[in-house]
């Protein structure tokens, strides 16, 4: 009989019990049930930019599918701060390539994955859209995204709010034509919060294979960052490749803020 093929869930959900099941000996000190050890663990996941495939402004949101560049080859994509100290920092922590998708899921004890995706007022007000810097919206190119983040919980907030300034280059060879523009203060970062329960994890896996989760952490650790970089060779990788331009120029910023539609 042939073996039968596994669905995305269901792959998820074996590799978390057994993840899960190291969580409770790791960052949350120590056997289930110690003294002291039923505090929740705070991880905060902070996008430095990123292309919101699905509007935020829909209601009821229960996902968000956000389209990722890597950082140059030397750059890690994801790095990792535990009470404030950098979690390996030698390590390069890349997101691939090819346009995978890559699932951020905060699991239970039990392997379950917890759905509970919440959207704050001020990330919807102070997201940059598409419709600010065109008359005529691009469509996204989702196809050339190295990666698409996929969430299913998380609450969403706006950070390090500010004017952006930004620059006009011509699609075609990409030199600039001098222009500029200044946009209202917007969300140069976008965090994403987390609380752990004994025994949950945060994962960030591909392909049912996790690239990171929490269960790497030392035990006793209270607050876990994790950063998704996003440095100046991605700028035009998400205000130019990133969009299906239908004008002759495009505008960008060195350090490109995340975008949503329209």
């Amino acid at each position: 009989m042939p073996k039968k093929k596994l669905t995305r869930r269901e792959v998820m959900k074996a590799t978390a019990v057994g993840v899960g099941a190291l969580a409770t000996t790791s960052i949350l000190g120590g056997k289930a049930g110690a003294r002291g050890l039923n505090r929740p663990v705070e991880v905060t996941l902070t996008l430095d930019s990123g292309a919101f495939l699905t509007s935020i402004h829909r209601k009821n949101a229960s996902s968000c599918e956000v389209g990722y560049f890597e950082s140059d080859p030397a750059t890690p994509d994801i790095r990792v701060f535990a009470d404030g100290e950098e979690v390996n920092p030698s390590r390069i922590l890349k997101l691939g390539s090819g346009n995978s998708r890559i699932d951020v899921l905060h699991t239970r004890s039990d392997g379950g994955i917890k759905e509970d995706l919440k959207l704050t007022k001020t990330f919807r007000k102070h997201l940059l859209s598409r419709g600010e810097l065109y008359e005529e919206i691009p469509e996204w190119n989702r196809s050339a995204y190295d990666c698409i983040l996929y969430f299913n919980s998380g609450r969403f907030a706006a950070s390090v709010v500010k004017p952006g300034l930004f620059r006009q280059h011509l699609v075609e060879g990409g030199e600039p034509t001098g222009n500029t523009r200044t946009i209202r203060p917007i969300a140069r970062d976008v965090r994403v919060s987390f609380e752990l329960g004994q025994g949950e994890v945060l994962r960030l896996t591909r392909d049912g294979t996790d690239l990171w989760s929490t269960a790497e952490i030392e035990a006793g650790t209270k607050r876990i960052e994790i950063q998704i970089t996003a440095d100046e060779t991605t700028a035009e990788k998400f205000y130019d490749k990133g969009l299906k331009h239908n004008g002759k120029d495009y505008w960008v910023m060195s350090d490109p803020p995340p975008m949503n539609g329209p």
